[in-house]
């Protein structure tokens, strides 16, 4: 089944992989349909101090005295920041099977609660992306709208916000918010909460130099394969088979009965 499904990605195994899982609708309407994928503002997310106000981190001491509208600032540059989500395997999975694994759910397109949460219960798609040609499909289609920036998402041991996330009030001020936000933007974008960790996200950001442009990034070179959930629909299936076919990509469904495993799409038993 591996085999088959990276069948001429020039991958040997998923570590080189990222998922992105979604709804049927997002998928064969947006996604698959245009073979772009949007990204979305970071305040749109669920995680609320993503969306905080910077006014609610960290102060350095002495901040009186700076300009006011410094954080107001600050804080129209954060909203206008896009971002692209994704999951990736285990660093410890296994890459020698698949059946015994499943338990552990170290493999990022079997996440159960990923499914239950981002995929409509189980009736949406995980979509497998080539992460390398994702991340040069991204650099080329956002480097002129601005700083484009693709990396994995850690999760400190800290107390929670940790102190590197105090907001430099002299460096806010003699750089400005745009060069602030560029310099901050690993930490600002890509640390969250341990409570998170089992995402194991990877992230594609924009921080935009002006305006809030439509960002999009072209998946057709990244595109691997496509998983529909267990309880996805049939009438749908139609649909799959013609994006299958137009992309040159494989799709399986994943089913919970007797134990996960994938299938082909119409539920004949496919080998792992």
């Amino acid at each position: 089944m591996l085999a088959d499904l990276l069948e001429g990605t020039g991958l040997t195994d998923t570590s080189g992989l990222v998922y992105h899982y979604t709804r049927a609708s997002a998928a064969l309407e947006g996604i698959l349909e245009s073979m772009t994928m949007r990204l979305t503002p970071v305040s749109d997310g669920n995680d609320p101090w993503e969306s905080r106000t910077q006014a609610a981190g960290f102060h350095a001491e002495g901040e009186e005295g700076f300009p006011p509208d410094l954080f107001a600032s600050l804080d129209r540059r954060v909203r206008r920041a896009r971002r692209a989500c994704f999951c990736r395997d285990d660093p410890d999975c296994p890459l020698d099977g698949l059946r015994r694994d499943y338990a552990k759910s170290c493999y990022g397109w079997a996440r159960d609660r990923m499914w239950g949460q981002y995929a409509d219960a189980h009736r949406g798609v995980c979509l497998w992306f080539n992460r390398d040609k994702l991340q040069q499909s991204a650099r080329e289609a956002l480097g002129l709208l601005g700083e484009c920036i693709a990396a994995e998402v850690t999760y400190p041991d800290d107390d929670w916000p940790p102190k590197s996330q105090a907001i430099d009030m002299v460096a806010l001020r003699d750089l400005g918010e745009e060069a602030y936000l560029r310099r901050q933007a690993r930490w600002r974008f890509f640390e969250k909460r341990k409570d998170w960790e089992g995402e194991r996200e990877y992230r594609i950001l924009l921080l935009p130099a002006e305006g809030n442009p439509v960002a999009q990034v072209p998946i057709a070179t990244s595109l691997v394969a496509i998983i529909i959930g267990h309880h996805f629909g049939r009438a749908y299936q139609p649909c799959i088979d013609a994006i299958c076919e137009r992309a040159k990509i494989k799709a399986r469904r994943l089913l919970y009965s007797p134990h996960p495993h994938l299938t082909d799409c119409r539920n004949r038993s496919v080998t792992l």
